[in-house]
């Protein structure tokens, strides 16, 4: 549940123009959330949780980016 809110997140964030817009936050919330998936595929679930969470938390604060400039 964790990896599908942050993948929503950051699908969001892609069609915002995050990469262009906010490219730290697109890029952090991208990678972290790579790396969760693979914590998940290697049934390291507590760390693939918290990756997931940062990786939302990264995506969250990118598109609060945006909607401050519009």
């Amino acid at each position: 549940n964790e990896i599908k809110n942050a993948e929503k997140l950051v699908a969001e964030l892609k069609a915002a123009g995050g990469a262009k817009s906010v490219p730290y936050e697109y890029c952090s919330a991208e990678k972290v959330l790579e790396g969760s998936k693979k914590e998940f595929t290697e049934n390291d679930f507590k760390p693939a949780k918290e990756l997931a969470s940062r990786s939302t938390s990264a995506a969250q604060a990118g598109l609060a980016e945006i909607k401050k400039t519009k």
